[in-house]
């Protein structure tokens, strides 16, 4: 019954997760995933989920970290690499770290074949 309702729990921070990710909310999400997190440490899902998470926030540091840490316990306790939910929750963030800053406003203000306007342009 116990086990039952520690998966229910997973489930519904799992959902609650992408939705305040969507929202745009996602620190509210940020304690409970933790909780979910150190209950199941090698649960790929749940590490992935509080990875994006963590940097939808702003928390990039703390998501790389955080991927850093599930990665190397993956590697020394069961032998594996991260799944594929993992890397490319990894994979996300960066390319949002690599992205040139300014560049989505520049880009969404002027667009392609377009330039930006100037004083002269009144």
């Amino acid at each position: 019954m116990f086990a039952n309702l520690d998966d229910e729990f997973l489930e519904a921070v799992l959902a609650a997760a992408g939705i305040a990710v969507r929202l745009h909310r996602p620190a509210r999400m940020l304690a409970p995933l933790r909780r979910a997190a150190e209950m199941e440490p090698l649960h790929e899902l749940v590490q992935a989920s509080l990875v994006t998470t963590l940097a939808a926030a702003g928390h990039r540091a703390e998501a790389l970290t955080t991927y850093r840490v599930i990665r190397t316990r993956l590697a020394d306790e069961l032998g594996i690499d991260p799944g594929s939910d993992l890397q490319q929750a990894y994979r996300r963030i960066l390319r949002v770290s690599a992205a040139p800053a300014g560049f989505a406003k520049a880009t969404r203000r002027t667009g392609p074949g377009r330039r930006p306007r100037t004083a002269r342009d009144g």
